[in-house]
């Protein structure tokens, strides 16, 4: 999955997601972890008052404390996502 800053950023900087995962729980959460890198990149590069790519320590670890706050929550809304969604659309392969 790719996803790009929006125009209203400073980072033109490629943000790239690249897991890949056979869980559609986890599947359906990247667009969201995703947009988190976007939101903590840009915000980071505001502090700093210069570009900050979105791999830069600080921004990774303010990723994974937004993510660990709201994980529970996006898990959930992700699974009512899947839960109504009509049956066979996703299955989850046996581990």
């Amino acid at each position: 999955m790719l996803g790009t800053a929006g125009a209203n950023t400073r980072c033109s900087h490629p943000i790239r997601v690249m897991i890949t995962h056979p869980d559609p729980l986890v599947r359906l959460q990247l667009p969201f972890i995703a947009r988190i890198i976007q939101d903590e990149t840009w915000l980071e590069a505001e502090r700093r008052g210069h570009f900050v790519p979105p791999d830069d320590p600080v921004v990774r670890a303010n990723v994974c404390a937004v993510v660990l706050r709201l994980g529970a929550e996006l898990r959930s809304r992700v699974a009512r996502e899947i839960a109504d969604l009509p049956p066979k659309t996703f299955t989850r392969q046996a581990a």
